[in-house]
């Protein structure tokens, strides 16, 4: 296993973008601003045509009825940044009970993202299986348990989204519906927990991106994190890694939930560059 240290490129606020290198050590309420982690992902026998792909990878949006700055300015980075696709690894809204108040506001940001190639999402513990058309509405697909092909050129894209949006719904049978992945073709696992991993191995993933956790979303000064909600081994609960062949990346989310702050842990989108040459070697 090896931690990847992915750069952060700059605080984004609703000012514009590039605001430094800097981290906010406090947010309150909602996301104000937010940090970029790049991470270059590199893909054994990646077809031409895949090279310097760029993803977004959002989670954990947790999306209220409020519109925050913060979206406009994830907006304008999608505008200024022409990332080839966007993958949101759930927990888009934050009101367990019902979705339906936070949804136009959902809709509206997901639609105002701009990317080459589309937008996929799945479902997190916050989100209920019936947002699933409304999402579709605005060209949001949502992959409940289900595998999309995307074309790019002469190459592919396989992404797959595990079941959802409760733990119990992966179930033993799951990775059995899927053969091994082909040469030369990312296969790319969205999950919402971190812990579905080891489930979730056997089916060679090359990326594994999943949230939940928010990173600990109130952590000490040196990044330790008291709750984490995950039974993954701590150190597995945040951050990207290299398992083997896979890059598994968790993201600390975008939003809220529980006690509306955050302290030196902010929230963050992490930019994934797909390449065929190994650069962390």
């Amino acid at each position: 296993m090896r931690t990847t240290d992915a750069p952060v490129i700059g605080m984004q606020t609703a000012a514009g973008l590039g605001q430094g290198l800097r981290s906010p050590r406090l947010q309150w309420l909602h996301a104000r601003d937010f940090v970029t982690r790049q991470h270059p992902a590199h893909i054994q026998g990646l077809s031409a045509d895949l090279e310097g792909l760029r993803i977004l990878h959002l989670s954990d949006l947790h999306v209220k009825t409020k519109w925050s700055c913060a979206y406009d300015a994830l907006i304008a980075q999608t505008l200024a940044r022409q990332y080839d696709l966007i993958l949101v690894t759930g927990d888009l809204v934050d009101d367990k009970r019902d979705h339906r108040p936070a949804m136009p506001t959902l809709c509206k940001f997901l639609s105002q993202l701009r990317t080459r190639l589309g937008i996929w999402t799945i479902l997190g513990n916050h989100d209920n299986v019936r947002m699933g058309m409304e999402l579709e509405n605005v060209g949001i697909p949502v992959l409940l348990g289900e595998r999309q092909v995307v074309q790019v050129g002469s190459g592919r894209v396989e992404l797959i989204g595990a079941p959802g949006p409760e733990r119990r719904h992966l179930r033993a049978s799951f990775p059995k519906r899927f053969g091994p992945p082909d040469a030369g073709v990312p296969r790319i696992i969205m999950a919402h927990f971190p812990d579905h991993f080891p489930k979730l191995v056997c089916m060679e993933p090359d990326l594994y991106l999943c949230g939940h956790t928010h990173g600990g979303q109130i952590c000490l000064p040196n990044g330790f994190a008291p709750f984490l909600h995950d039974k993954s081994p701590r150190h597995l609960c945040k951050g990207i890694h290299r398992m083997g062949k896979t890059h598994y990346v968790v993201n600390q989310g975008f939003g809220f939930s529980g006690l509306p702050i955050r302290v030196f842990c902010p929230a963050e989108v992490v930019e994934i560059t797909l390449s065929g040459e190994d650069r962390t070697a």
